[in-house]
């Protein structure tokens, strides 16, 4: 039975809302709308969508940056938000956070040695002498020489960068690594080189990954299972061969076939048909009825939930999937 180390149970987030001072209700954005979701030991789960459907919404509450409005998140069996209350210190050994900015997210004014030393002295309490041999050996981890450490943040490339970024997640060796599209802002080539590191890095100090990503073909090269998001909640789930080869929902069907390849003409979408519904007014049935070809009037109306595929641990919320039901 697969440990399972990480646990979303209906998760809720709600921007704004409340009173302005004449008393007016202020509207409320609804970015995450009620997310089941199960992280298991060992695995790299996937989180694949569209700008704007909650996956980084969902990438910072899984660590402790965003409160969820609603719902419980379980972090090896303790709550995460009570965790972050009482010993944050011990939460943040637990499981680190790798930003989509490589450049911003590292502090100019400090050197990379700073950088990497700080989490390190703050929740391990290292010695000094200690604190030296483990830079090095983060260094040689993410393949970056020891000068490295006496430079400054704007005197590196964006992939030696990122380097850095995921050293300074590793360095207090937690077990869940959460990464909010690492490669995103990355030359092709560099992108090849840091899912390779991190492919590397999970291996050899058997790490578990929560990899946010909009980019299919990144998400199917390092995931073992994926998770489609639209509109701030799962359409399907499931492992990601099974999903990428058969995909169950329309709507990732319609995120595969917007996929550029070569000598494939590509499936351009009515543009009418391609805005996202109103997160002050969020539908009540399913949100992406306005873009699919299937779409009912039941499926306006009714909110459909995850159900189970004719293949293992694949779901879809869909009233009418592309693939039989259990």
């Amino acid at each position: 039975m697969e440990e399972n180390i990480l646990q979303a149970q209906q998760l809720v987030r709600h921007f704004g809302g409340g009173k302005t001072l004449l008393g007016k209700q202020r509207p409320a954005v609804h970015a995450i709308r009620g997310i089941n979701l199960q992280v298991y030991k060992g695995e790299t789960l996937g989180v694949v969508g569209e700008s704007g459907c909650g996956k980084s919404t969902l990438a910072k509450m899984l660590v402790g940056l965003e409160k969820p409005s609603e719902g419980n998140i379980y972090l090896n069996n303790q709550h995460l938000i009570t965790l972050l209350q009482k010993d944050p210190k011990q939460l943040f050994r637990q499981v680190q956070y790798v930003f989509q900015d490589p450049v911003s997210a590292l502090n100019p004014r400090k050197t990379i040695s700073d950088i990497l030393s700080s989490p390190i002295a703050h929740l391990l309490g290292m010695t000094k002498s200690k604190r030296e041999k483990q830079l090095k050996a983060l260094m040689n981890d993410i393949s970056l020489p020891a000068e490295f450490l006496q430079r400054y943040p704007h005197e590196l490339s964006g992939g030696q960068a990122q380097r850095v970024g995921i050293a300074r997640a590793l360095a207090v060796k937690p077990n869940l690594l959460v990464l909010d599209e690492p490669v995103s802002a990355l030359d092709v080539s560099v992108q090849a080189q840091i899912l390779n590191l991190l492919t590397d890095l999970k291996s050899r100090y058997q790490l578990t990954y929560v990899f946010i990503s909009h980019d299919l073909s990144v998400v199917e090269t390092i995931s073992d299972r994926v998770v489609v998001m639209y509109f701030g909640r799962v359409v399907e789930q499931g492992p990601a061969q099974a999903l990428f080869n058969n995909p169950s929902h329309h709507y990732t069907r319609l995120l595969l076939d917007s996929v550029p390849i070569p000598g494939k003409p590509l499936i351009v979408e009515d543009a009418n048909a391609s805005e996202l519904p109103d997160p002050f007014n969020p539908p009540t049935g399913c949100a992406f009825a306005p873009r699919c070809p299937q779409a009912t009037e039941h499926c306006r109306k009714v909110m459909p939930e995850l159900q189970q595929m004719n293949q293992a641990n694949h779901q879809a919320a869909c009233h009418f999937p592309l693939t039989k039901i259990k």
